[in-house]
């Protein structure tokens, strides 16, 4: 138990509790000397006994005091709290969809999809598989969710008119025992049982990410015979990238018959083949995750489409996605007091990619010299001196730094623009790693916890691994089996500067294979969110020898150029820094249909209050035309605007936002909108695979198969988790101090009882 606090909830006012205290200590006293005359009465008569009195005085007063004590204490009403960490088991969400589409036929026979599902999990182990894993919950949803019993599911009829996802799962972590506890580190998980056909204005995938949820999904029904064998499942890709940068796109194909396929795979940019690849999918894989990269010449709205071709196989309809692309630069800044191998080569990665330019400041001496690409935006007068000069940059990378050679408040400064400025720091550790500890300002910034002996590197070689995280963390992806194997043989390092532990919200990528300390291996690399922004901690300063494995001929990069490009696009801000007051549009989720209310957030940022600010918008339509948007202020969150429309086409529909201060214009901004073809409840007759694959995959789930306990949840994927936990006991209304206070009196009046005192 830590942070204990008294509180106390007087019955009657302190002055009066004074009082009371006060008579019942002269009573105690007046009790005390009536017993003191009664013994000396008593002493001639009853000498051998005196010793016997006087205990019994003693005992007494001892309850009386108690008594006393008890007494105040129940005027007082106090309420005890304290903290505790408590191992908590994840808890299992079972939604169970009751929408009219649910009533749709399961495959060829009559029987529809909710009577088929509800029959297999009843004739499956799957149940009593969560219930030893997990706290379950079940619900059934269509528009909200509705807690029901296990032996309910029989009973349940496919009537509702709408199936949101999104508000269902909000509504039943509402009425979960533990609804809140997402939020405060405890596990929860979600199975989703339906056809996929989500006609909610939240996309649930993106309410699963922001509450730290993992969806599985359990399909009802089958796909009918018509429906492609192959088909695009999902396509994760930046909204915004800067012109001439790489662009990925991420792609999940879905191949049913499981009986293995060649699939060519294209990428089109506004009509024109932009990239290809060649996909060979396995005998009995019906899975396939690739990776297309392309780099945009051009700034503007740009439709990429991506197609999925097998001969003699039917295939879905291409996935569309609209991709921003910007004209500007991510501005890197670095300080570095030692003249170290990293900062050489570090130098050439971003000399080569065109979506970073890169200041930096280091030491010579008593002076600091400064380099710069030719091309940057931002050229400092000198070293940086605080907030005003930092806000121009959007990532900052310290090396092998002093904090005590800084000018005054540096450090503060940096704190609050990552915290607050949502900006990303890089710690590239070196011997002066321990004068960190001593500046909290940047200390409580790391993902470790470090000491004033964090500049004592271990020496190696220490041989080093990718943990789990640190495999589907996008630091360290691998689109290719030979990349992958490329970063399982990471060389070793020639030393390490040891940190304590992680901190409880960082995330371990990289650690020692054999080296540790009573906490456990120790951390080579580890990430953490910092308010708005985020934190990289790198505990080695020779990672530029993996600059030395030469990489492969085909990918024309190496390992450690690998690692640092996809380093800085992981941590780069989605916002850069482009002046005094920006303007920034976000779509309140990625698509629509037509019919949906559609939202849109504009965000103020400026370093100093905007007078009279107005956001005046238009939505330009596919076909062209223009549709006048009324933003307004979001009284839940200051410098937030808030507008929504409805589409009525399907498309591409872009936002074009302006602030107006002082009948002038401030800033501008742009955003895009996809909507698709509405789909009702009972318009559409097939299960929407590909949208159940695309959540599944989007939270960190997976899809399940009744017939395979493979891929069911289990307890491994999800360990207990400890968590802090409030505790509060109101000693009153808990009726222990009334209890205490019976049993103290009737101690009392027993023992005079008993010692004849009465």
């Amino acid at each position: 138990m830590r942070d204990t606090t008294f509180h106390f909830a007087p019955a009657v006012p302190y002055w009066l509790i004074a009082v009371v205290a006060l008579a019942l200590a002269g009573l105690l006293i007046h009790g005390v000397i009536v017993l003191r005359r009664r013994e000396v009465l008593r002493r001639r008569e009853v000498q051998r006994r005196r010793e016997v009195q006087r205990r019994g005085i003693r005992i007494l007063t001892v309850l009386r005091f108690l008594v006393a004590v008890v007494f105040l204490l129940c005027l007082l009403q106090p309420v005890v709290s304290y903290t505790r960490d408590v191992e908590e088991t994840p808890e299992m969400l079972v939604l169970v969809d009751t929408s009219q589409s649910m009533s749709l036929p399961a495959g060829e026979g009559k029987t529809d999809r909710l009577q088929q599902i509800v029959r297999d999990l009843e004739k499956s182990d799957l149940p009593a598989s969560l219930r030893s894993n997990f706290r379950v919950s079940w619900f059934s949803f269509d528009r909200s969710a509705y807690a029901i019993a296990p032996g309910d599911l029989g009973a349940l009829k496919a009537a509702g008119t709408s199936t949101r996802y999104a508000a269902s799962l909000e509504a039943a972590l509402g009425q979960s025992a533990n609804g809140n506890r997402s939020r405060s580190g405890a596990s929860t998980c979600m199975l989703l049982v339906s056809d996929g056909r989500d006609h909610g204005e939240k996309d649930l995938a993106e309410l699963a990410r922001e509450r730290n949820i993992t969806v599985f999904t359990l399909p009802a029904g089958s796909s009918v015979s018509s429906s492609p064998s192959l088909h695009i499942a999902d396509v994760q890709c930046a909204p915004r990238v800067l012109l001439g940068s790489e662009s990925r796109f991420l792609v999940t194909l879905r191949e049913e018959s499981r009986k293995g396929a060649s699939v060519k795979v294209r990428l089109l940019e506004d009509g024109k083949e932009a990239a290809t690849r060649d996909v060979v999918f396995a005998p009995g894989k019906d899975e396939q995750r690739i990776l297309l990269s392309h780099r945009p010449r051009e700034a503007g709205l740009k439709k990429y489409e991506i197609h999925a071709d097998a001969p003699e196989m039917s295939s879905g309809a291409p996935f569309t996605v609209t991709v921003q692309v910007a004209d500007s630069k991510h501005e890197v800044l670095v300080l570095e007091d030692t003249w170290r191998w990293e900062f050489k080569y570090l130098r050439r990665v971003f000399e080569d990619d065109p979506s970073f330019t890169f200041t930096a400041f280091l030491a010579r001496g008593n002076t600091f010299v400064q380099f710069g690409e030719g091309d940057r935006r931002v050229k400092l007068a000198g070293f940086p001196q605080g907030r005003a000069e930092l806000d121009w940059f959007d990532v900052l990378i310290l090396g092998d730094v002093d904090p005590r050679r800084w000018p005054r408040g540096l450090a503060s400064s940096i704190g609050q623009w990552v915290e607050q400025g949502g900006r990303s720091l890089i710690v590239h550790a070196g011997p002066n790693l321990g004068h960190l500890a001593r500046v909290p300002e940047l200390s409580t910034l790391l993902p470790v916890e470090i000491t004033s002996n964090a500049g004592n590197p271990v020496e190696g070689p220490i041989d080093i691994m990718l943990t789990p995280e640190g495999r589907q963390s996008p630091y360290f992806f691998a689109a290719t089996p030979a990349e992958q194997k490329e970063l399982a043989s990471l060389p070793a390092l020639d030393q390490v500067y040891p940190s304590i532990r992680k901190r409880p919200a960082a995330t371990v990528l990289v650690e020692a294979a054999k080296r540790g300390n009573e906490y456990g291996p120790l951390v080579v690399m580890a990430e953490q969110p910092v308010g708005r922004g985020r934190v990289l901690f790198i505990a080695a300063d020779t990672i530029w020898k993996w600059q030395t494995l030469g990489g492969r001929p085909e990918s024309k990069t190496t390992p450690h150029r690998r690692f640092w490009q996809q380093a800085m696009r992981t941590l780069a801000p989605t916002r850069t820094a482009a002046g005094n007051i920006q303007l920034w549009l976000q779509p309140e989720r990625s698509r629509y249909q037509v019919g949906q209310k559609a939202g849109v957030v504009a965000e103020i940022i400026a370093t100093q209050p905007v007078a009279q600010p107005r956001v005046q918008a238009s939505a330009v339509l596919p076909d062209g035309r223009k549709l006048p948007l009324s933003f307004d202020p979001d009284p839940a969150r200051p410098n937030h605007w808030r507008c929504q429309f409805t589409p009525l086409k399907p498309g591409s529909h872009r936002i074009v936002a302006t602030l107006n201060s002082e009948g002038k214009t401030a800033a501008e901004a742009t955003a895009v909108v996809d909507v698709d073809e509405s789909q009702g409840e009972l318009s559409d007759r097939s299960v929407d695979d590909s949208n159940l694959w695309r959540i599944a995959l989007a939270s960190g789930g997976r899809k399940i198969d009744l017939n395979d306990p493979a891929t069911w949840p289990q307890a491994a994927d999800h360990p207990p988790t400890r968590v802090e936990r409030r505790q509060t006991i109101d000693l009153w209304n808990d009726f222990l101090l009334v209890t205490l206070l019976c049993l103290l009196l009737g101690a009392d009046w027993l023992y005079r009882v008993l010692r004849g005192y009465i």
